[in-house]
């Protein structure tokens, strides 16, 4: 009988970490599923996800211009809608340059979301999380602090002469490109359920997460556009 109940108690025990890698596996399927589909059609929901949020931001850059163009109906408009500019540039560095902290103060988390090589069956980024966290938030904090800088000289009526005037403007098209060059890490949360550190997240967050994505995508290429202008035109005067 001892040597029944000996050889019932190794068999428990062999078979339990198999279990618990059945149950450690299945938690890796994220909520939306989309990790637990085949490769080929991984790729299919990636290409997916991001061309809904290209067509988003296209989209809103379309909504965003035509309420400018309604603004600029009057001089006065006009004017309001360049103080808007002005604003707009001041708080989004603010965000910019918080996120760009954030990059160096909780280096994991970011770590944590960003995709491994060969994702969704066609990342071509190589793996190299620490490296590509780094260089994004140094982006950020440049990007982020002249667009500060930029939006405060303007509120407080300080006029920047050429070529420094056209820095905020080409910092705002930077910044563009580099919101553009961080979505998949916002999609690949998504897709894999990575996250920050927290929870699994509902996919509720990850919808609101993309039309914000699309919203703020559409309103720096606005920025982007009008400010160029605005300081070409001062020039021109």
């Amino acid at each position: 009988m001892m040597r029944l109940a000996s050889l019932a108690v190794c068999a428990t025990a062999l078979q339990a970490p198999t279990r618990r890698r059945q149950v450690r596996t299945r938690l890796q399927i994220a909520p939306s599923g989309v990790d637990g589909l085949p490769v080929p059609l991984q790729a299919v929901v990636f290409l997916g996800c991001a061309g809904g949020i290209g067509g988003g931001a296209v989209a809103c850059n379309a909504a965003i211009d035509k309420i400018r163009g309604a603004f600029q109906a009057t001089g006065a408009g006009a004017e309001a809608w360049r103080k808007f500019v002005e604003i707009a540039f001041l708080g989004l560095g603010l965000l910019y340059v918080a996120a760009g902290v954030g990059h160096f103060a909780a280096a994991d988390a970011f770590r944590a979301i960003t995709p491994p090589f060969g994702t969704w069956g066609l990342w071509p980024v190589p793996t190299a999380p620490a490296f590509h966290v780094a260089w994004t938030g140094q982006a950020e904090l440049v990007g982020g602090a002249t667009l500060v800088a930029g939006g405060a000289a303007a509120l407080a009526g300080v006029e920047l002469e050429a070529p420094v005037k056209f820095i905020p403007p080409a910092a705002c098209a930077g910044l563009l490109l580099l919101t553009i060059a961080v979505t998949p890490a916002n999609i690949y949360m998504y897709t894999h359920g990575a996250t920050m550190g927290t929870g699994p997240l509902p996919l509720t967050f990850h919808y609101v997460r993309f039309a914000v994505q699309c919203v703020l995508l559409g309103l720096l290429a606005t920025l982007a556009k009008d400010s160029f202008f605005y300081a070409w035109g001062d020039e021109i005067e």
